[in-house]
């Protein structure tokens, strides 16, 4: 049982201890009301700013832009999750990855863009942790 317990704690600890996001909430350009996005992110030093979505026909493009205002570098791990109008979690095109690890130099920008996988993707959702957290 202490076993499981332990095991239980470890799992959970990262979360537990990076405490609650920040949430950036993307201005729609085009889509109404229909169209939503949020970026989740647990990195202390990292600005994530111009988060915006857009529904153009078919598809839904999000984009936003990350810098890293420390002075040595970080690894950030980015997930993300699209869902249609009604919130259902929706199944990507079989060889995309909904994950990526970015390594941000000190002072560096990058900016992200992301295209829906089908046209009833209209809610997009990315989540930003830190993979290797500063000792304090």
């Amino acid at each position: 049982m202490r076993r499981l317990l332990l095991a239980v704690a470890l799992c959970t600890l990262p979360m537990a201890c990076a405490g609650q996001p920040q949430v950036h909430e993307g201005a729609i350009i085009r889509g109404g009301q229909e169209v939503a996005v949020e970026v989740r992110d647990w990195v202390e030093d990292l600005e994530v700013s111009e988060v915006v979505g857009r529904k153009d026909g078919e598809r839904t493009a999000v984009q936003f832009r990350l810098a890293n205002t420390r002075d040595e570098p970080m690894r950030v791990q980015l997930t993300w999750e699209w869902a249609d109008h009604d919130g259902i979690l929706l199944r990507s095109a079989v060889d995309e990855r909904q994950e990526e690890i970015l390594l941000l130099r000190s002072g560096q920008e990058r900016v992200k863009t992301f295209l829906s996988p089908t046209e009833k993707a209209v809610r997009f959702t990315a989540r930003l942790v830190e993979l290797v957290p500063r000792e304090h």
